[in-house]
């Protein structure tokens, strides 16, 4: 949809629980189920997931933006970070009317690999994934070069009623917890049926938080990693401002 072509009340007035209201002048925000996107000149709007979501697109004097918002568990809304990379994710998911793209764009390239290494499937509560290890946490000690936050190595390890925002966000873990650097090597991989290929592939390593407890954030429902084992917590990729992520 050309957001500027169409009267405000021919635009989409929903996406999933959330509610659209068209404005001249706001930026895009949201405030609870309601969220504000602006009708501008050149802005489109992209509906997704049998218009449960929506990419929405514009661009001002200065910079190109890309959101993306609707539903998951309740209303959302985060900006993608400006990139010719993002940009042309948008443009693909446009031409082939398939969001799946986005969603393997935001999804942590390590989650990917590990995913088709381990066998097993992300947990995500928002922009955070969680790949089960199989492991036990003291084998997780035993096996690693390992370091932690906070002023008592011991006592962040074994202490669960420690909390910790995830990668400083507003997801906050309760549970045991260690930082770690994940190698990976990037190559083609089959998932669910689909063939991924990478630009980059080679060997890559990222930093990634190895955690056993709870995950709890505003608008999602609680992630119980105790039911899986000890996790590896990423964050979605390409996000314009990580910390603030809805």
């Amino acid at each position: 949809v050309d957001v500027a072509q169409l009267a405000s009340r021919s635009l989409p007035q929903r996406a999933g629980k959330a509610e659209i209201d068209w404005s001249f002048q706001e930026d895009p925000q949201r405030d609870g189920s309601q969220i504000v996107l602006p009708m501008r000149e050149g802005a489109k709007f992209v509906s997704l997931n049998g218009d449960a979501q929506f990419l929405f697109t514009f661009q001002d004097r200065y910079e190109y933006s890309i959101y993306f918002g609707g539903t998951d568990e309740n209303p959302f809304l985060v900006r993608l970070e400006n990139s010719q990379t993002v940009a042309d994710m948008a443009e693909l998911v446009v031409e082939e009317n398939n969001e799946q793209i986005l969603y393997d764009f935001l999804k942590p390239k390590a989650v990917h690999w590990l995913e088709y290494q381990l066998g097993v499937r992300a947990q995500r509560q928002g922009d955070i994934f969680a790949v089960p290890t199989g492991l036990s946490f003291e084998d997780i000690l035993r096996s690693i070069d390992i370091f932690t936050g906070g002023p008592d190595e011991d006592d962040n390890v074994s202490d669960n009623r420690v909390e910790i925002p995830v990668f400083q966000t507003r997801h906050i873990l309760r549970g045991l917890w260690i930082h770690a650097e994940i190698c990976y090597c990037l190559g083609d991989m089959k998932i669910d049926g689909r063939k991924i290929t990478w630009e980059d592939e080679g060997l890559k390593s990222q930093q990634a938080t190895i955690a056993l407890g709870y995950v709890n954030a505003p608008d999602h429902c609680p992630m119980n990693l105790r039911d899986f084992g000890p996790s590896i917590l990423f964050q979605a990729e390409h996000l314009w401002e990580p910390q603030t992520a809805d």
